[in-house]
């Protein structure tokens, strides 16, 4: 065993990485350099197995996991490394039997002439017992690493098999009816999952699986913003604060709704018995803007009004104007025109010197077709309209 060849890379001072992330590019270029030997190699020779080694076991842990999970910095290299080092083997070598380490460490070129693990490799690949064996710790916080979303395998209901974060990236949408449309497909394939329950397999989504995401999301806001509330009425105490007038009730499916004298009426469930949605709240404001559109851009009061068929919105009027006041489409319609600037009254008009109609002025307009009779065509006339001082 004898060194072939070598390469190594100055770290930029105006880059600052971490050190798991320098020892990825270092075994991004022992990828590269590796390629390019076995490529020029196998010509003449015949290669049964090639083996690197990396002193990182973070380094390590990432070239086993999934592209999918990783950040785009270290997701990209390793994409790379794996392209290049596809048929080959990685191994964990301990820092002291590195010797790679003596370039990035630095060594005088006395010592490293006289230095045998730099020529000729550790003691351990001189040993005819040693078996090329993989023995990896890897980090249980592992870093550059994505957040995984993790469904339930056995669940009771929908909303058990959304997690919480699938809510949070939801969040990024600007309209309601995307992040509606969203959720239902997340609820389809959590539905299709289930051995115990028919699959759907429509090119579309129904009223009811989007009804259905729609409620997950607001009472997942709901469980945000009113948690005191909630956990009173579960525990069965009286609300506190600013929802004590509403006399709230939590109905079957878990939403917090508005109470009231009116269960006796013969009006749908839904006025009377109205959604409660919190103020200052991103799912409120989509709903707002929605209704805004739907109703072709038209002024708080019947925006509020059509909502309230359905939601009670807190500090409603307020958020709703919030919402109109923002609106591009409105505020062009609502453009105030230019005014021209009137020139100054002549002298004779804001002086008292004289007497009343000393002075008579005419003004004129027209023309103004006038039609005298039956028979007779219409003709234009002046009239005019005496004005005095």
């Amino acid at each position: 065993m004898h060194l072939l060849c070598s390469k190594s890379r100055i770290n930029s001072i105006s880059k600052s990485n971490t050190v798991p992330r320098l020892e990825l590019e270092a075994a991004l270029l022992l990828s590269k350099l590796v390629a390019r030997v076995y490529r020029t190699l196998k010509v003449k020779l015949n290669i049964n197995n090639v083996y690197l080694f990396a002193d990182s076991q973070i380094c390590l842990a990432w070239l086993n996991t999934q592209l999918t999970r990783l950040q785009a910095y270290v997701a990209n290299r390793v994409k790379i490394i794996k392209e290049l080092t596809g048929e080959f083997v990685w191994l964990y070598v301990n820092t002291k039997d590195n010797p790679s380490d003596l370039i990035s460490r630095g060594v005088s070129p006395q010592d490293l002439a006289a230095c045998k693990m730099w020529f000729f490799g550790p003691e351990f690949l001189h040993d005819s017992e040693y078996t090329f064996k993989c023995i990896l710790n890897i980090p249980n916080d592992l870093p550059e690493v994505k957040p995984a979303p993790m469904l339930a395998s056995h669940v009771t209901s929908a909303e058990k098999s959304v997690p919480d974060n699938i809510f949070e990236r939801l969040r990024k949408y600007s309209s309601i009816h995307k992040m509606t449309r969203v959720l239902a497909y997340v609820l389809r394939f959590c539905n299709n999952i289930k051995t115990e329950k028919p699959r759907l397999h429509t090119d579309f989504l129904s009223s009811n699986e989007l009804h259905q995401a729609l409620m997950l999301i607001i009472k997942y806001e709901q469980s945000n913003q009113f948690k005191d509330e909630i956990h009173s009425l579960h525990k069965g105490q009286s609300v506190k604060g600013k929802l004590i007038s509403l006399n709230p009730f939590i109905d079957k499916t878990g939403l917090l709704r508005v109470g009231g004298r009116l269960h006796h009426s013969n009006i749908p469930y839904l006025q009377k018995h109205p959604i409660i949605l919190p103020k200052n709240s991103i799912i409120t404001k989509l709903i707002i803007t929605s209704e805004h559109l739907k109703l072709l851009h038209k002024g708080p009061t019947l925006v509020l009004t059509n909502l309230s068929q359905r939601y009670w919105i807190i500090n409603g009027l307020n958020e709703v104007k919030k919402i109109t006041q923002k609106c591009i489409t409105c505020f062009k319609q609502k453009a105030i025109a230019a005014k021209q600037l009137m020139g100054s009254l002549p002298a004779e008009r804001v002086t008292a010197t004289t007497r009343a109609f000393i002075k008579v002025g005419m003004d004129f307009a027209g023309p103004i077709n006038v039609k005298l009779s039956r028979s007779q065509m219409s003709r234009p006339r002046y009239p005019d309209v005496p004005s005095g001082q």
